[in-house]
């Protein structure tokens, strides 16, 4: 069995945060802790999906989360991945039809749909 596993690099101002592996209900919590824990003295949060065997609906949600909670201290939480259309689309469909323009952060695309180049 595969499970999560992610590294964190932090600087001043940014935090690398990188997870591999499944992302499910049963790292949902330790996720949340991540995330929140690199956003705390920071402005921005930049997060990488690399080599994920599984997303799942508990996960998108804690990335959510963390994206309206970085919007609202005026920070920015970054996720670095490019997620299958077949992967948004199922998110669409459950629901997350802020995967297109999240009312939470402004002008900017949601998280989970925006890819950076760097």
């Amino acid at each position: 069995m595969n499970m999560m596993n992610y590294s964190v690099q932090e600087g001043t101002e940014t935090a690398d945060v990188t997870f591999r592996g499944e992302l499910t209900i049963r790292s949902a919590g330790e996720i949340r802790e991540i995330l929140r824990n690199a956003l705390d003295g920071r402005r921005t949060v930049k997060v990488h999906l690399e080599d994920i065997d599984i997303l799942d609906l508990p996960c998108i949600q804690i990335f959510c989360a963390a994206q309206k909670t970085a919007f609202a201290t005026n920070k920015q939480l970054i996720l670095d991945a490019a997620l299958p259309e077949t992967v948004t689309r199922v998110l669409e469909q459950a629901g997350f039809y802020c995967l297109k323009t999240c009312g939470h952060s402004g002008n900017n695309a949601c998280p989970m749909t925006r890819r950076t180049d760097g």
